[in-house]
């Protein structure tokens, strides 16, 4: 996600233009639909996410609609997962899940909580629906797994939820299955019959086997989809077709490689060259293929490998965004460090320079670090920390940093700072003084030539004022290990550092200082600390959660000392639209 939604991960990949019917799957899957889940799950080349696309055009014919949400490895982080589910069920009602996601940008709320909030919205739909979590296999974190497990637990009737993956999700299968609330599709479900193998390699291949030649296949690649594709790519370019049929065998490990570097031997070198060079991206599209593979025409190249089913998979409707099957993506990734190794760092740096352009800042790490320019890594974590800490998104900012060399994220101070803040958000409280310690060390030995520019500092945001960013989180650490005192003095210290222009700087240290001397019994400081933050005009968005949170301790404090007609104006005042862009002060006392 980080800066954007990508949003062809929430729609299924385009249906090729001749398909094979499966009747007897898609009745599975209807029958399924009475049920919580629905489990797909088999090995990479099986047809699953063709299947679900197929299955689910239909559906929407039949008036069940189905939200679809394409998952990555990047969605292991709680926020951006749920991001994805939530803006997905919003593809069917726009305002299912505004208060959920609103939680969620919160650090300090309860991921039950979150969906507490939304399984309520669900449960007002009042209309029988579809969610699909394609690719979960992807997902390991299991703050996740234990979320959609609590979603299973208590989803409304309405909502049916399918999963697709390559293995079985530590999910509880067998609670569900003994309660009948489980349907499972396999391997041995998804491989294709002799009737539905003899219409894939004559009809959608457009071959003219014989039954026998088909039976053959069919039985040596076992029914598997992508096999069945490989030969029949190879046979397009046989002059003996029988004797490649007879030396064919599914079963060898060697098959894969072989058939591949036929497919790819056979092509014209321009198109090879195209193939090679573009493997390195996980999703295509002609700009894109263009910066990286260098000429132009890379979105008719697409078109034309789709259509001739070369592998080639569409994102969306508009055939803008693309993908390699992914089994495809790796034979062609395995080849071009064969054949072509000198050129892999310069496609990487081309990659990672383009989807920086763009936005897309996962990817442009991701190249960065590929072709070890750990530098230009280092820079996108300090240029998108900010913005990452702002969606509360801890799991997406501490991956980014244990990617980068231990040494490197010492020896700048920003990168420490970053780390900082990932440990508060993972809870590891005992990590965070020595990288606070490490910061302070590489801000002191960063000679002046080498600090941040006027337009570095824009692109660092508040990144930038180090010493009062530790201030900062030494407060809240301070504050999470009960020591108010200390809390106190740190928040003091902070503000009376920071410049008035650093507003998200300055409402944290306000936040901190309000619920530290809260904690410390202080309860008049507390209170007019809330209402200053809760007053202060916002310049810079992202940080509504503070005054919220600060609106909820007013609500309390209020209570607490017997004025509840203050306490009720509070929550009222934090209901109108607009909380902390300059609303009128809150007054202290009623």
């Amino acid at each position: 996600m980080n800066g954007q939604l990508l949003v062809t991960k929430l729609s299924a990949p385009q249906s090729p233009p001749v398909l094979v019917a499966r009747s007897r799957l898609s009745d599975q899957l209807k029958e399924g639909m009475g049920r919580k889940l629905t489990l797909i799950s088999a090995p990479a080349g099986f047809g699953k996410t063709t299947l679900l696309g197929a299955w689910r055009m239909v559906q929407l014919g039949e008036g069940w609609p189905t939200g679809w949400v394409s998952l990555e490895q990047s969605d292991n982080d709680v926020v951006c997962f749920w991001t994805y589910v939530i803006t997905a069920l919003q593809t069917l009602q726009s305002d299912v899940g505004e208060g959920a996601a609103s939680l969620l940008r919160s650090p300090q709320t309860p991921i039950e909580s979150v969906l507490s909030s939304l399984i309520n919205d669900i449960a007002e739909m009042r209309y029988d629906f579809s969610l699909v979590l394609d690719d979960y296999h992807v997902v390991e974190a299991e703050a996740i797994h234990s979320a959609v497990t609590f979603l299973l637990e208590h989803m409304p009737p309405e909502m049916h939820l399918i999963i697709s993956g390559r293995t079985d999700p530590p999910l509880p299968l067998t609670r569900l299955r003994a309660r009948g609330q489980l349907t499972q599709l396999r391997a041995t479900d998804l491989r294709c019959t002799l009737g539905e193998a003899t219409a894939f390699l004559n009809e959608v291949m457009d071959l003219s086997l014989s039954a026998e030649a088909v039976a053959t296949l069919e039985a040596r690649t076992e029914g598997w989809i992508a096999g069945l594709q490989l030969a029949a790519l190879s046979i397009r370019e046989q002059e003996d077709v029988s004797e490649f049929i007879s030396a064919f065998t599914g079963r060898n490990r060697h098959v894969l490689d072989y058939l591949t570097e036929e497919v790819l031997g056979r092509q014209p070198e321009p198109l090879k060259a195209f193939l090679l060079r573009t493997s390195i991206l996980n999703r295509l599209n002609g700009e894109l293929c263009d910066a990286v593979a260098g000429g132009d025409g890379a979105q008719e190249t697409l078109e034309i490998l789709e259509r001739s089913n070369f592998f080639v998979i569409a994102l969306d409707e508009e055939r803008h965004w693309y993908r390699y099957h992914h089994l495809f993506s790796e034979a062609l990734r395995h080849w071009l460090h064969r054949m072509q190794p000198d050129q892999i760092l310069g496609l990487h740096r081309r990659a990672a320079e383009w989807h920086e352009d763009n936005g897309f800042i996962e990817d442009a790490i991701r190249h960065a670090l590929a072709m070890d320019d750990t530098e230009r890594a280092a820079r996108l974590v300090e240029q998108n920390t900010a913005a990452v800490v702002m969606r509360s998104e801890g799991a997406t900012l501490m991956r980014w940093l244990e990617a980068l060399p231990e040494g490197l994220v010492r020896s700048r101070p920003r990168l420490s700072v970053a780390y900082a803040i990932a440990a508060l958000f993972g809870g590891r409280l005992d990590d965070v003084e020595s990288l606070l310690r490490d910061a302070e060390r590489a801000l002191g030995s960063t000679p002046p030539a080498t600090r941040l520019d006027s337009d570095e500092i824009e692109a660092v945001g508040w990144l930038a004022d180090i010493r009062s960013c530790v201030a900062i989180i030494r407060g809240d650490l301070a504050r999470m290990r009960g020591e108010a005192s200390r809390a106190i003095e740190l928040s003091h210290q902070a503000l009376a550092h920071l410049p008035e222009d650093s507003p998200y700087l300055r409402s944290k240290a306000t936040w901190n200082l309000g619920i530290s001397s809260w904690m410390g019994g202080d309860l008049t400081v507390a209170e007019e600390t809330f209402v200053e933050l809760t007053t202060r005009t916002r310049t810079t968005g992202g940080d509504a959660y503070l005054p919220l949170l600060a609106t909820y301790g007013l609500g309390r404090i209020r209570v607490t000392r017997g004025r509840l007609l203050d306490a009720e104006e509070a929550y009222r005042w934090a209901l109108r639209p607009g909380i902390g862009r300059g609303e009128p002060r809150l007054p202290v006392a009623g």
